[in-house]
């Protein structure tokens, strides 16, 4: 509740000494908690959030291995999906928390955010969408969140947004080209324009 300094000697010593499974359900505590209070977060709570989120990704970022941190950044997939920060801020932390793979086993959730974000920022979407397939372990929203997807791509493409439609085809064919060939549908819905002369 804000009593605690972030610099106070025991949580430093706890980020410090625990284990990268450890942190990473801490990380993941702070954000189920985040996505299942009823109540938008008050500033100075989201201020010593992003805080904490900056203190430990810049000791993430600038470790020699990026897997002693796999699980701690992972857990910020919670963060992602509690709809409690600024959509432009999170897109961007997301993004950068991915470049860390992902071991959350937050993707439903992080689809359904997703499919929201998309109508209002649907390029930041995609980029999060397309990172999240190409990671190890691209089945689990693929298949898991396959209505989520398919109402993300259709909105893309019926934007009047040139990058974000280009990309979400881009993100179709990637995914026929991986066994997905129900994806080609969007594509005959929403066939590219012809080229200009």
């Amino acid at each position: 509740r804000g009593e605690i300094p972030l610099d106070d000697p025991l949580l430093v010593s706890f980020w410090k000494n625990a284990s990268d499974e450890l942190r990473g359900h801490v990380m993941d505590f702070i954000g189920r908690n985040l996505k299942s209070t009823g109540e938008p977060l008050k500033p100075d709570a989201e201020e010593r959030l992003r805080a904490l989120w900056a203190a430990r990704y810049s000791v993430a970022s600038t470790a020699p291995s990026k897997e002693n941190f796999q699980e701690e950044i992972s857990g910020f997939g919670w963060w992602f999906a509690s709809d409690q920060f600024d959509e432009e801020w999170i897109s961007q932390q997301y993004l950068l928390a991915l470049e860390f793979g992902s071991k959350t086993r937050t993707h439903h959730f992080v689809a359904d955010r997703l499919v929201g974000l998309v109508n209002h920022r649907p390029l930041e979407a995609l980029q999060i969408l397309s990172k999240i397939i190409d990671l190890d372990q691209p089945s689990w929203i693929v298949m898991g969140s396959r209505d989520d997807i398919f109402n993300m791509l259709r909105t893309a493409l019926q934007s009047s947004d040139a990058p974000s439609q280009k990309m979400a085809r881009e993100i179709i064919n990637r995914l026929v080209a991986r066994g997905n060939p129900e994806y080609a549908n969007l594509l005959r819905e929403f066939p590219e324009p012809p080229a200009a002369q």
